[in-house]
């Protein structure tokens, strides 16, 4: 059993509330052999257990929780990180773990309870938690019915697929949770396993007391940056600068059609009876102009 040790003796004193949701990893000489979750009492158990030598039981600590002190009910210890360990001794089938961490004054009473969930990358973005992809280190905070923070924890993987984590033993009361995308992460949309407000990360109030386990997930996608605009640069409008026309200069001969210093003479073509020139005159006239 994993349970709240309100006084932190070591002892499993009567009206202390077990833990729902710790992982909990049975061991073999080398290697992990099985895993389990402890129900909403605290309790776990491996079954059909095959025969074998087992060295003992890790237990996975939610963000905030730390083992209590060795004890007459407390087998487990610190091992490394958020794990605590509980070593199989004289043959010894039941190891349990006391823990400590609420920042509520307790006293024993049935009325506490506790809230859970995970938090997980939605890759299909239909809000059900059908994928195997958790997200650690996400942060979520606990807050009263005012709005005031409560406690706040952070998201931690307690199996090779998915993150959670755990808020209790709780007063009794209305709570509600607020969750904190990682960079690049938006929340995917509410309904079916993802309580988050998709525009901002938190959940509806909720009750907690009585002994209860409430359960709140978040879902969440990857948002892709935005795609960068590239504007061509505009193209430059060719301007058509029109070829100069060439100026014809003409000289004025000679009066009387002598022309001077006896270059280039050329009788002119006799006019016919009707005052006009003969064709070929005109023709040869134009081409005596420009050579």
């Amino acid at each position: 059993m994993v349970w709240y040790d309100l006084n932190a003796n070591g002892i499993l004193d009567p009206g202390e509330p077990g833990i729902p949701g710790i992982s909990v990893r049975l061991i073999g000489e080398r290697t992990m052999m099985d895993y389990t979750i402890t129900g909403p009492d605290g309790s776990y158990r491996f079954g059909d257990v095959a025969p074998g030598r087992y060295a003992g039981t890790e237990f996975v600590l939610p963000d905030g929780f730390s083992c209590t002190i060795s004890g007459l009910d407390n087998h487990a210890a610190p091992l490394d990180g958020n794990v605590a360990y509980a070593e199989v001794v004289d043959g010894r089938r039941i190891l349990n773990a006391g823990l400590t961490g609420s920042p509520f004054p307790l006293t024993p009473a049935a009325a506490y309870g506790w809230v859970l969930g995970t938090t997980w990358s939605d890759g299909n973005q239909d809000g059900i938690w059908d994928e195997t992809d958790g997200l650690t280190d996400v942060e979520v905070t606990l807050l009263d019915a005012g709005g005031n923070v409560a406690a706040s924890a952070r998201t931690g993987y307690h199996d090779s697929y998915f993150s959670m984590y755990l808020f209790g033993p709780l007063p009794p009361g209305e709570y509600s949770l607020a969750f904190t995308p990682p960079d690049d992460y938006i929340f995917t949309s509410i309904g079916g396993d993802s309580h988050a407000d998709p525009s901002t990360g938190t959940t509806a109030p909720f009750t907690v007391g009585g002994g209860d386990m409430v359960v709140r997930d978040a879902g969440l996608i990857l948002s892709l940056a935005p795609t960068p605009t590239v504007t061509p640069p505009e193209e430059p409008t060719p301007t058509m600068t029109p070829p100069e026309e060439p100026t014809l200069t003409v000289t004025p001969g000679p009066e009387n059609g002598t022309a001077g210093d006896g270059e280039n003479t050329r009788d002119a073509p006799a006019a016919t009876p009707d005052g006009d020139l003969p064709s070929a005159g005109w023709s040869n006239l134009v081409l005596s102009i420009f050579r």
